[in-house]
């Protein structure tokens, strides 16, 4: 995060848009690791029923920033912020106070260090140095740990499931950043609306994730039976395919049906296109 601000703070002291665009780019960079680490610090937080909660706590507000951002930025450059540098200024200032309130407020949840502080604290308070945390038996240095977590992603690239959910991914997050990309073209360009009224309509589109909360509770409950009929096997795991519920409903059937609805928003073009077609 510190490293991100730094990258923010001279893409909007930038003085062309060569130089915004490569610093943007490191920004993006150091910028995608708290959602990159989310998923374990969540995974560390609460156990595997817990998270059916824990995770759309955290994707909700995280889907939002990509939808409400657009709204916010729409309006500098043409108000009482005259200039596009204030797009940095603001991310600039929100970046601070999120990474201020994290480090206030936010605990190590890494159990493999906590076990070490835990350790290290015994040893201080019995004076005894039998007590080591797993971790340190193990003596892993911190360059050893980084060539583990740099090099298994390249061994999880032979797992099939790896490499078909990173595909199912990436086409969402594909989707999802066209449709911002479509939302401007169709309203700016087609119907001549405002640049701030084109981007206030990104909100819908966080109206729509909203309304996939009442499915948590219901997965929810789905998947606690689905333990209670695992531990009567004598088994004490949830089965992965539980949780494939959001997949299904969003990814197999609400992102077809919203690519047709967004391009019949063109009535424009599409009422053009099948005149020339049917004369």
């Amino acid at each position: 995060m510190f490293l991100f601000m730094i990258f923010t703070m001279a893409s909007g002291l930038s003085p062309n848009i060569g130089a915004q665009l490569t610093f943007r780019f490191f920004a993006g960079i150091f910028g995608c690791a708290p959602l990159t680490c989310a998923g374990g610090t969540i995974s560390d937080l609460w156990n595997g029923l817990e998270k059916i909660y824990g995770f759309p706590l955290f994707a909700l507000p995280a889907f939002g920033g990509a939808m409400l951002g657009p709204v916010i930025g729409s309006y500098i450059g043409i108000g009482d912020l005259p200039s596009w540098r204030w797009t940095e200024w603001i991310t600039l200032i929100m970046a601070g106070l999120v990474t201020t309130s994290l480090v206030i407020f936010l605990p190590e949840t890494h159990p493999s260090t906590l076990q070490s502080w835990k350790a290290q604290q015994l040893r201080q308070l019995l004076d005894d140095d039998r007590y080591q945390s797993k971790a340190e038996v193990a003596q892993m240095t911190f360059w050893k740990r980084m060539k583990v977590a740099l090099t298994r992603p390249f061994l999880l690239c032979g797992e099939a499931i790896v490499i078909c959910v990173t595909v199912y991914l990436t086409v969402v997050w594909a989707v999802l950043f066209t449709f911002l990309d479509g939302y401007t073209y169709i309203f700016a360009n087609v119907y001549h609306t405002s640049q701030g009224l084109t981007s206030v309509i990104f909100a819908a589109m966080y109206v729509g994730v909203l309304f996939a909360s009442p499915l948590v509770p219901l997965v929810y409950k789905w998947t606690k039976e689905d333990m209670e009929k695992e531990k009567g096997k004598g088994l004490f795991s949830i089965r992965p395919e539980t949780r494939l519920w959001f997949a299904m409903v969003g990814g197999a059937w609400a992102i077809p049906i919203s690519l047709f609805w967004l391009a019949w928003t063109d009535y424009v073009r599409m009422c053009t296109f099948s005149a020339q077609f049917f004369c």
